[in-house]
């Protein structure tokens, strides 16, 4: 890549993320906020596919022996977007989806980057050394016939160091417009690099302090319904 070549996609990168604070400061609901982060993280990135899951605080005054849960809050995939053009079921689909919600253990990788506050940065997924103490649940890929290599998992951290939330993203194309098989997977994607990794913890960091202040903002008009009522 030329000089000129590199600095081009500086600039549009910088441009990017610049209108990512200006949309960001301006969206209405948190599902709205959330599809835009998630799409800007798969263009900027050329991912096929990504997720974004926040931490849900239990509440001990209603579960004293409660636990933690991630919510499955937004998710996105062009491949299989692609593939269900026009099925009206697929809508059915993605809300029951996106109503997944599971206990925040290590043992998933979003799991994982949610309690200990770190990257993954993970060139296949199928290929993880199994003394590792987190592992890569195969069974989204078989249910929707699709084959996750590439990933890059970030942690969403506010301000005050508290992690909010996970930014997932999956495959890392060599060309934005390809869909991915599983049979070809392998040469359609790459693996994650330094400057992705780099830009993903910029904006997860950003998507973190709108989701604080989301909640925020949310926990105080439940608070004057409540006084009014």
């Amino acid at each position: 890549m030329s000089t000129k070549s590199a600095e081009q996609l500086a600039d549009q990168t910088l441009l990017e993320v610049l209108d990512i604070a200006t949309a960001m400061s301006s969206a209405s609901d948190l599902r709205t906020l959330l599809h835009l982060i998630l799409g800007k993280c798969r263009q900027l990135t050329n991912s096929d596919a990504g997720s974004i899951f926040l931490v849900e605080p239990h509440d001990p005054r209603k579960q004293p022996e409660g636990q933690d849960q991630l919510w499955f809050a937004v998710s996105q995939n062009a491949t299989i977007e692609a593939r269900r053009a026009g099925d009206d079921s697929d809508g059915a689909m993605e809300a029951q989806v996106l109503n997944i919600r599971f206990p925040l253990s290590p043992e998933r990788l979003v799991g994982w980057s949610a309690l200990s506050g770190e990257v993954l940065n993970i060139p296949d997924a199928y290929q993880l050394d199994p003394a590792l103490p987190y592992r890569f649940d195969r069974g989204m890929d078989q249910k929707l016939d699709y084959r996750a290599v590439s990933m890059l998992t970030v942690p969403m951290r506010s301000t005050s160091g508290e992690i909010v939330g996970v930014v997932q993203l999956i495959n890392r194309k060599h060309d934005a417009a390809t869909l991915i098989t599983p049979e070809t997977a392998h040469v359609q994607t790459r693996p994650f690099d330094a400057f992705d990794q780099t830009l993903i913890e910029a904006l997860a960091s950003q998507a973190a302090v709108c989701v604080e202040r989301t909640r925020l903002l949310q926990s105080q008009e439940q608070l004057i319904d409540a006084i009014i009522a």
